[in-house]
């Protein structure tokens, strides 16, 4: 018989068995591609594959511009951390919200954004040659390098800022001041004090900026350099065009192999940040932006409004352009809506991401209530069951489950978002439940309450706001995820992120524009329940 004792798992065998279900479902997908390869070969078609320069080159790239853009991530994201840290200002609490945004807006979006904002006939460029008089595009960025990770690292700076900032105000500000009572200098009490300080916050923010970069998928097929591909884009041509199980299966090991080193330190990072928040003290007190901070605080939303809102705005500026213009100076124009609408490619595109989405996120989040409620006071186990499916990227699982059932179609799909968005999932509940006090609990069981209806009756109820944020995040990652439906290959099926893949693979911007925008609304809903929460916090993000 199963029992729990003060919230965390003691003994029988129920919680293993789940334990072990749950590792078998986020390695199965792997475990069904490796399996293509003949027995006792297994290590031998590793090595074939990785003596391969086209596996070595992908790897290369994805590493190269994984660790771009993490660094653009950290570049724009520390400063950030800092302000939200130490001053209040107006739109502070905006700011520190934008940790909900790598979760709630596709990543399809962000290269939409990219494109028409930062494009040669982009938005920006259109701009800065009217007011310098210039005959060219000054800037081009579009297919290199330099830009796919500028676009990554816009795309997920908000994790730095806010793991790092969250972590950043919670230390005490009288251990710096004693330091500097001392005689230390401003840049020695940092070194010496606030840097080991944040290192697990800056490990973690730097490994999720990493990985996230690392396994990306769409934003590579869209904004990555003619020729070059990461292992997530390689592993799907060479299923897809080639046939190549071997060479994919190999390729997909040696990414996960990688995928794990690093999630080891997301969790030795997690460890650390436990262990720093029990010491931490009350944190420093906010203060208003003087002397020198005011205008490097104007400069640096100056800096975010041009290069990480520009591509959100132009996404909806562009919707209403006319179908084949982008101008700045045309008229608005509905003539993108009217043909999408007319030709109910939205329309049937919007059912479809509902049929999936929803059932998706309730799969998810109730996944997520299950073992969260068993891991939630054991934080290393937790962290490393949660994270373990993030080992497996989104093409390998998709390419595994379609191997496993071949005529899965949509239930496939529902059942590969859910498990993706699960580990998000887990992890918020197990926060939550982790809070609760253990008195309510344990009266409803001492007046003959069953574990279930305990839990139901009485924790469920306490944590339900938190709950339905996790839904709606889990809502948001299904309803944007491009990736899967485009392995997947159902036919006749063709949700928003795959018919605004399509629009810009066509070069029909206006229409992939309103298509994303009805996606940003219904994947927004992430972002408004986390608001509705009274704003994003730093565990928060770890847990959502």
């Amino acid at each position: 018989m199963t029992r729990l004792r003060g919230g965390g798992l003691r003994r029988g065998p129920l919680p293993p068995l789940l334990l072990l279900l749950w590792l078998l479902l986020a390695s199965l997908p792997l475990l069904a591609l490796l399996s293509r390869v003949e027995a006792g070969e297994a290590l031998g078609a590793l090595g074939r594959v990785l003596a391969q320069e086209r596996t070595r080159r992908a790897l290369g790239f994805g590493l190269l511009q994984a660790g771009g853009s993490a660094l653009v991530a950290l570049l724009f994201g520390l400063p950030g951390a800092w302000f939200v840290s130490h001053y209040r200002f107006p739109g502070r609490r905006l700011l520190v919200s934008l940790a909900a945004l790598p979760f709630s807006f596709p990543p399809v979006l962000m290269a939409l954004g990219f494109v028409i904002w930062f494009g040669r006939g982009g938005l920006l460029n259109a701009a800065l040659q009217g007011i310098f008089s210039l005959d060219e595009a000054p800037l081009r960025l579009l297919y290199t390098t330099g830009g796919l990770c500028l676009a990554q690292g816009l795309y997920n700076f908000p994790l730095v800022l806010d793991l790092v900032g969250g972590a950043w105000k919670r230390l005490p500000a009288r251990t710096t001041e004693a330091a500097r009572s001392l005689g230390a200098g401003r840049t020695r009490a940092f070194l010496g004090i606030s840097l080991p300080a944040l290192a697990p916050s800056l490990v973690e923010a730097t490994s999720y900026a990493f990985l996230f970069s690392f396994f990306s998928f769409v934003v590579v097929l869209v904004l990555g350099p003619p020729g070059l591909s990461n292992a997530e884009t390689e592993i799907w041509r060479l299923l897809r065009l080639e046939g190549n199980l071997e060479a994919a299966a190999g390729l997909a090991l040696a990414q996960s192999a990688t995928a794990l080193a690093l999630l080891g330190l997301l969790s030795l990072a997690s460890l650390g940040l436990a262990r720093n928040s029990r010491v931490s003290g009350e944190g420093r007190a906010l203060m208003s932006p003087r002397g020198a901070a005011l205008p490097v605080l104007v400069g640096y939303a100056l800096v975010l409004a041009l290069a990480f809102l520009g591509p959100l705005v132009s996404v909806l500026l562009g919707s209403f352009a006319g179908r084949r213009s982008l101008a700045a100076t045309a008229l608005p124009s509905l003539a993108a809506w009217g043909s999408l609408v007319s030709g109910a490619s939205l329309p049937r595109a919007l059912a479809s991401t509902l049929l999936t989405a929803l059932p998706s996120a309730l799969l998810a989040t109730l996944l997520g209530l299950l073992l969260g409620g068993l891991l939630r006071h054991r934080r290393g186990i937790l962290d490393a069951l949660a994270n373990f499916p993030l080992a497996v990227s989104a093409v390998v699982t998709a390419a595994g489950w379609r191997l496993l059932f071949p005529e899965g179609g949509i239930v496939v799909l529902i059942l590969i978002q859910a498990l993706t968005a699960a580990p998000f999932a887990i992890r918020s509940s197990a926060s939550a439940l982790a809070s609760l006090a253990e008195e309510p609990r344990l009266a409803a069981r001492s007046l003959g309450a069953g574990p279930l209806r305990a839990f139901f009756g009485v924790e469920l109820r306490s944590i339900l706001p938190l709950t339905l944020s996790s839904a709606a995040f889990a809502f948001a990652l299904s309803a944007g995820d491009a990736t899967t439906p485009l392995v997947l290959g159902i036919p006749d099926f063709e949700p928003l992120p795959l018919l605004v893949y399509r629009l810009i693979g066509a070069y029909r911007y206006p229409e992939a524009c309103a298509a994303g925008l009805v996606l940003a609304l219904i994947s927004g809903l992430a972002f408004v329940a986390k608001e509705g929460r009274g704003g994003t916090k730093e565990e928060d993000v770890r847990g959502a």
